[in-house]
């Protein structure tokens, strides 16, 4: 059977010269961190998908240079048959 966390975590900050509160603190930190992280990234990627609906709901003109390309493109591909 596996030791109380408790004992785990004082035998460990002990093999660190630390503190339990000091060893654990940054650990507590360091995933707080990441979870705000993720929350953003979430958040940002809802943000992604609404700019993403509103492009294809309401497209803006192609560029000119959009519009070479596209001319250039077709021209190679009818070259190549």
């Amino acid at each position: 059977m596996s030791r109380p966390p408790r004992l785990t975590l004082r035998g460990v900050a002990e093999m660190e010269g630390q503190s339990v509160s000091d060893f654990v603190v940054p650990a507590a930190r360091e995933v707080s961190q990441r979870v705000i992280d993720e929350a953003q990234d979430l958040r940002l990627s809802a943000e992604d998908q609404r700019t993403l609906a509103q492009a294809i709901a309401d497209p803006s003109s192609p560029t000119e240079a959009l519009v070479r390309s596209a001319d250039a493109y077709r021209n190679l591909i009818k070259e190549s048959r």
